[in-house]
Formats: structure tokens, C-alpha cells, sequence
């Protein structure tokens, strides 16, 4: 498959503004285009590409992830400028690999007081609805308490062989 036009300038722009909204519109479309999924995370992305598992996005990797291996010459400006972009980037600590870490420090920005707020109120309600349904759970099973006591006295009263009590 060819890299078109289209797809080489988002991945310019994202690499040459390094902006989470950038990447994430080139993931958007290699992930649909290259993977044939719409539902993915930045680690979902970043394991799919990190093809030798070893943790790190390297140089041929990044290729990969472009499409930069097909059809392309390698030793154009342009490809390396794009590929040094994104180390410069991405790799904080200058060995010319892309750690999970690194990536997800780029790719997943802080979130704005509006969002933390609404994620608060989400994680109270979350935790509201859990308090509720134990409720629930334990009003069900109120009326069979005695049976299991009973049942429980029953079974204390030598119904259980020596050999398996405790």
C-alpha cells in the first residue's frame, strides 16, 4: 500500500508540532486505514507497532508505523526529518528509542479542571451505585440469614467428621 499525500502531511504536522490532537488524528486514521479498528487506547497503539516487543519504538519501527518502508525512499530529507521529529519529540532521554513512558507522556495530555472535575463526579457516582447495589444484595439475602444459621448450628453439631473440622 502506498502512503498517500494525505497521510505523509498529518504525519508531518503531528511530528513537526508534536501536539496530542495531531497524533491522535493520524492514529485515528492508520489505526482505521492500515488496522481496520476505531476503538483502540495509546497503549493499544503503541504495542500493535512495537513489533519486536521489547518495550521501545525504534527507528524501523517508526517506519513501519508510517508506512514509511513501502515505496519510499529512506534516505530522502524528508523521511529522516520526520522520523528525527518524532524521536526529538517523544524520546526524552536521547537513545533513540521510544518507551512506552515517553510515548504516553506525549500522547495523553493533561487533563483540564473541567475534565478532572467530571471524572470526580463520575468515580463518586461509580462508587455510590457499587454502596447501592451491596445494599441491594444484602437486603435480598436478609430473609435467609436464619436458614443459613440454622443450617450453620446444624452442621456445628457433629455433622462434620473429626477428620474435616477445624
Amino acid at each position: 500500500m502506498k502512503l498517500t499525500l494525505a497521510t505523509l502531511s498529518i504525519l508531518a504536522l503531528s511530528a513537526a508540532i508534536g501536539r496530542t490532537e495531531h497524533a491522535n488524528a493520524f492514529q485515528k486514521k492508520h489505526m482505521a486505514e492500515d488496522h481496520d479498528l476505531d476503538n483502540f487506547d495509546e497503549v493499544v497503539f503503541f504495542k500493535l507497532h512495537d513489533l519486536n516487543h521489547d518495550g521501545h519504538l525504534d527507528e524501523k519501527e517508526l517506519m513501519a508505523m508510517y508506512g514509511l518502508e513501502r515505496d519510499i525512499d529512506l534516505e530522502s530529507r524528508h523521511i529522516k526529518a520526520i522520523i528525527n521529529r518524532a524521536f526529538q519529540d517523544m524520546d526524552t532521554n536521547g537513545d533513540r528509542m521510544i518507551s512506552l513512558q515517553e510515548y504516553l507522556a506525549v500522547q495523553m495530555p493533561d487533563w483540564s479542571p473541567q475534565e478532572a472535575r467530571e471524572d470526580a463526579r463520575l468515580e463518586a457516582e461509580a462508587k455510590e451505585r457499587e454502596r447501592e447495589r451491596l445494599e441491594r444484595i444484602a437486603k435480598e439475602h436478609a430473609p435467609h440469614r436464619g436458614l443459613y444459621q440454622q443450617a450453620g448450628d446444624h452442621v456445628a453439631k457433629g455433622r462434620i467428621p473429626s477428620k474435616y473440622s477445624l
